[in-house]
């Protein structure tokens, strides 16, 4: 049996760059709001909050190629096809960056009419155009920098990004401080900052594409029109839930102006800044969702998506968890940095208690980011939007118009935990109707389909600690299960040599120190052919590049390339994958 220790070590791992690396991004964003509401003044800051949909809607573009990009990639990757890789890979930059020209035009000579859309008045539509303005000129840097980046993470260069996204953060601070006390640009320099940020951070990623261990290239566009539409296809829903999202916060602020005032808008967009922090929590797990899951949905590997859902789950709700009540507990410290609170106490409780009651609905928001990134990287798109569209939208602007009359404010930040705890519900509703059939378990939720995978008494899974005895006593009991299926014995022995060659080179070649690792192996029996899986997290080996004439074990390493009908190898998530078939 599979003992799961290569996943959880790859998940943790991943899971810990990703919230790192979005953290280290997002504190642009916040010292974008604690300069705004503490140089330029509350106008500033309610403008900032007027403008904030604008810049969720680029990265909503962004998403659609960056989520969409990965995730048809992660497939390509499970199943092999370093063609369609490649493909991908091309026409998710090159129909990106011409999005991104048409946003940058848009927002650059559209600002002023922009604004005007978006509700704001007098000196407040000044301060939001002249942000949007600002915005526009950084938009290709903005939607760049995510597809460039998302690209390096797949291919397992997680220090360039995470080095990246540091060199961003630290510049996006230098150019705000120094835009708006030295230069005086106001709004526009704030937004300009974060554009040129960007921009760093995409170009230092690019780095990754000159190395020699880059598996993506530019290559012939067969079929591209064919690949993008199923990347936009699969990217809708990220690109839907920021959609939504931007929707939201204009019907909010709209909401929040009608009864509260710009104090009450200000409240939503601090609650914004700092939400944009601690997102990097449902945001990591979802990236990590994505990536992961998606790979084994190419694979075809039923078990690896029950128990990367699973993971995802357990952590990241024992993290979303701790956070709401460290937030809960340090809401006053937390909001103070946006505002002058000597000077303005009214403010101050107001934001607090703002805060307070949007935390409830974080560990929930958890649980919609899992299923969402799920649900999009299996292509079940339906359920992906039906997420999005519930929690990001729906649900808070019903919630929120229908408690206001009763609660005023409160009944806005309460809506954002109602609308989780509904679209939970709706989420379950939905499969049970689609499946016809009672939801027992999580597995139910996840809606594989029933023959995804081979029947299951063709298949050996098993975990083997790196040990040579380990792979010795293993290939015994491979012969075992394989002549259940076959009489071909000159065919099982070519199993069991295999697994001796190809593990036995893992466990004396691939760790670098004693200590105790895994090797992870399944045995496919497919009509004639037997697949051989195997996967590890030693040192990154291809046997297709070994130079078998230089080496002293090249005869292993030869034979086995003799044996085989297919050998196919790749190295995501920080693993070793070689499948063989015989």
């Amino acid at each position: 049996m599979n003992n799961n220790y290569l996943l959880k070590k790859a998940f943790k791992s991943i899971l810990s760059v990703s919230i790192i690396g979005v953290l280290a991004a997002t504190v642009g964003f916040i010292v974008d709001g604690i300069v705004i509401g503490r140089v330029l003044g509350r106008e500033c800051i309610s403008a900032f909050g007027m403008s904030s949909p604008i810049f969720i809607l680029i990265t909503a573009i962004a998403g659609i190629f960056s989520n969409g990009g990965n995730a048809c990639c992660s497939n390509h990757l499970g199943k092999g096809d370093n063609d369609k890789v490649n493909l991908n890979f091309s026409v998710t930059c090159i129909a990106s960056f011409i999005f991104s020209i048409v946003v940058m035009v848009i927002c650059v000579f559209g600002a002023d009419t922009i604004a005007a859309l978006l509700g704001a008045e007098g000196e407040l539509a000044y301060h939001t155009s002249e942000y949007i303005r600002g915005l526009g000129w950084g938009a290709i840097g903005i939607i760049m920098s995510q597809i460039i980046n998302g690209y390096a993470r797949l291919d397992n260069d997680m220090r360039l990004v995470f080095g990246g996204v540091i060199i961003m953060t630290a510049s996006n601070i230098a150019m705000d401080i120094v835009f708006s006390t030295v230069l005086q640009l106001g709004m526009f320099g704030m937004a300009l900052a974060t554009g040129i940020s960007y921009t760093i951070l995409g170009l230092i990623c690019m780095l990754h594409f000159f190395k020699k261990t880059n598996r993506f290239h530019f290559g012939k566009l067969n079929g591209a029109l064919s690949e993008i539409k199923d990347v936009l296809v699969t990217g809708i829903p990220s690109a839907m839930n920021r959609g939504c999202i931007t929707v939201r916060g204009i019907v909010l602020n709209r909401i929040l102006l009608s009864i509260g005032g710009s104090i009450a808008v200000s409240a939503l967009s601090v609650q914004n800044n700092i939400y944009q922090l601690i997102s990097a929590i449902p945001t990591g797990v979802g990236m990590t969702v994505m990536m992961m899951a998606g790979i084994f949905y190419g694979e075809k590997d039923e078990e690896g998506l029950n128990n990367t859902a699973k993971l995802s789950l357990r952590t990241g709700m024992l993290i979303s968890v701790v956070t709401m009540i460290v937030c809960v507990v340090f809401a006053k410290p937390m909001v103070g940095m946006f505002i002058k609170a000597d000077t303005d106490p009214e403010a101050l409780m107001l934001f607090t208690r703002a805060f307070r009651i949007f935390m409830i609905s974080f560990p929930i928001s958890l649980i919609s980011n899992v299923l969402l990134n799920y649900y999009q990287c299996t292509k079940n798109l339906f359920l992906a939007n039906v997420v999005c569209i519930s929690h990001s939208l729906l649900f808070v602007v019903l919630s929120a118009v229908s408690l206001t009359p009763v609660f005023g404010m409160d009944g806005v930040w309460i809506s954002f935990a109602l609308a989780e705890i509904l679209t939970i519900l709706l989420v379950m509703i939905v499969v049970r109707i689609k499946s016809k059939k009672k939801i027992k378990s999580l597995t139910d939720i996840l809606m594989i389909p029933e023959d995804f995978e081979i029947d299951k008494e063709h298949v050996y899974t098993v975990s083997i600690r790196n040990s040579m005895d380990e792979v010795m006593k293993l290939s015994l009991g491979i012969e075992e299960f394989c002549s259940k299926f076959t009489t071909d014995a000159a065919k099982i022995k070519k199993v069991a040599l295999c697994i001796e060659e190809m593990a036995g080179n893992i466990v004396n070649h691939g760790f670098k120190d004693n200590k105790e690792s895994y090797i992870d192996i399944k045995i496919i029996i497919v009509e004639e052919d037997i697949i051989l899986r195997i996967r590890d997290n030693a040192k990154a080996f291809n046997p297709l590049d070994y130079d078998v004439e230089s080496q002293k074990d090249k005869y292993g390493i030869s034979m086995i390339r003799k044996l085989a009908k297919e050998i196919d190898y790749k190295n995501t998530i920080g693993m070793n994958n070689l499948r063989i078939k015989l």
